[in-house]
């Protein structure tokens, strides 16, 4: 995971908060972009559509990182509960402690 602008030394531990709304997911690793925060995860749990956002739950490691998806209504996730994907992400916030996704 990369972040900028971090008072931490490289390979030390920090908490990371990643807004649900900035996470975008793909069935297949992007190639080619400028992001550079891309994990590959799976789909452990996808909640109930609510006024056209579906929050879904992706295990990446030890970690449960919670998403929301825009696209109508998350049609199309349905069946998709232990499906291997891959998340693509921006660091909203960091600080030194303990790695965690606060959402």
């Amino acid at each position: 995971m990369t972040a900028t602008s971090v008072d931490a030394l490289i390979g030390e531990q920090v908490r990371v908060r990643i807004r649900a709304r900035d996470v975008s997911i793909a069935l297949e690793r992007p190639q080619r972009i400028s992001i550079q925060n891309v994990l590959g995860g799976k789909i452990s749990e996808i909640g109930r559509e609510r006024n056209g956002i579906v929050d879904i739950s992706i295990g990446i490691g030890a970690t449960t990182l919670a998403i929301q998806d825009h696209r109508a209504g998350g049609q199309g996730f349905a069946d998709m509960i232990g499906v291997r994907l891959t998340t693509v992400f921006h660091i909203c916030a960091a600080k030194p402690g303990q790695i965690a996704f606060a959402l």
